[in-house]
């Protein structure tokens, strides 16, 4: 007969990598979007050409229309992903929680054992489908886009107060 150890030593291992594979299948599951999470395109995030706001010849009103175009941009899951109103960046259209779980840091660049560049290097990895820039970070936390809407995202950028507050009013 066989030694039972080295027996059990083989059928764990087998476990082990059914259980590995089990793992990685439910990871990728999930990074799959899902019908319902899949976005198209929509007249809503299709941009306006800036030729099309001429005809406005209000400037308080051409710039609330500009702001209101530009916002669809700021507010795009690619823009708000970085944005935060946490500590905790999300990820893809979808907007997921970022995987591996990463925190701000005191710097935006992420925590000191797990910093963002760890996975975000100076250029994009398309294989993976990794984006790079050379200082990945978070956005400051004053900048958070998320969950606010474009009016309450309005005072944290350059236009004023007033402006923002008729952006707020329609």
């Amino acid at each position: 007969m066989g030694d039972d150890g080295s027996t059990r030593r083989a059928a764990l291992k087998g476990i082990g990598g059914i259980v590995a594979l089990a793992a990685t299948a439910a990871i990728l599951a999930l990074e799959q979007p899902s019908a319902q999470t899949q976005r198209v395109s929509s007249p809503a995030r299709e941009l306006r050409p800036v030729t099309s706001f001429a005809g406005i010849t209000n400037q308080r009103a051409r710039s609330i229309a500009l702001f209101e175009e530009m916002s669809k941009v700021l507010r795009h899951p690619r823009c708000m992903n970085c944005h935060p109103a946490g500590d905790h960046p999300t990820q893809t259209d979808a907007m997921r929680p970022h995987q591996p779980l990463v925190v701000r840091g005191t710097d935006g660049h992420g925590a000191p054992g797990l910093p963002c560049a760890t996975c975000h290097h100076a250029a994009n990895f398309d294989p993976a489908g990794i984006p790079g820039h050379a200082d990945w970070r978070l956005a400051p936390a004053s900048m958070a886009w998320q969950g606010r809407s474009a009016a309450r995202s309005a005072p944290r950028s350059r236009i004023g107060p007033a402006t923002a507050t008729a952006i707020s009013r329609r």
